[in-house]
């Protein structure tokens, strides 16, 4: 537990604070997988070195690194479904591509706001088995109540 915690201080240092800006010119298309099932998985190197050099994860006790894209637009995001297995450490990129929205996932008390062009990094471990919702909780008459999607924790 202590490696874990000297671990989010090492990443709040390397990034500033747990919501990270970041350029959309990173995101270049050598970086990003995409499965059937609409998927979309991030490599980054560094955060993935991070991890080994400081030799944080015990893999048998917190799983992997995961990294997810996540878009959000009126009124969806994309993918709407993220699989992950239990006690992984979770990294979504999420970019709103068009107006003001909002990324809750309680049950991992992740509550974010996105702002147009610009990309918030969420981090967790999932340290929960089951299926949970993640939705926007906009404010406006749009349809902001309508997005939603699930992120499916496995054994």
């Amino acid at each position: 537990m202590n490696k874990f915690i000297i671990f989010l201080i090492l990443l709040g240092l390397l990034y500033g604070c747990e919501k990270v800006e970041i350029n959309q010119e990173e995101f270049s298309e050598d970086n990003v997988v995409v499965t059937e099932s609409e998927k979309v998985e991030i490599f980054d190197d560094g955060l993935d070195k991070a991890f080994e050099e400081l030799d944080l994860i015990d893999k048998e006790n917190y799983g992997n690194l995961r990294e997810f894209k996540v878009k959000a637009r009126q009124w969806e995001f994309e993918p709407s479904v993220i699989e992950v297995n239990s006690n992984d450490y979770v990294v979504l990129y999420v970019t709103s591509s068009d107006i003001v929205h909002s990324f809750v996932m309680p049950e991992f008390n992740v509550d974010n706001i996105l702002e147009p062009g610009k990309t918030e990094v969420i981090m967790f471990t999932a340290d929960k088995v089951g299926t949970f919702g993640f939705r926007c909780s906009g404010d406006c008459n749009g349809g902001h109540f309508e997005m939603n999607g699930v992120l499916v924790v496995k054994e």
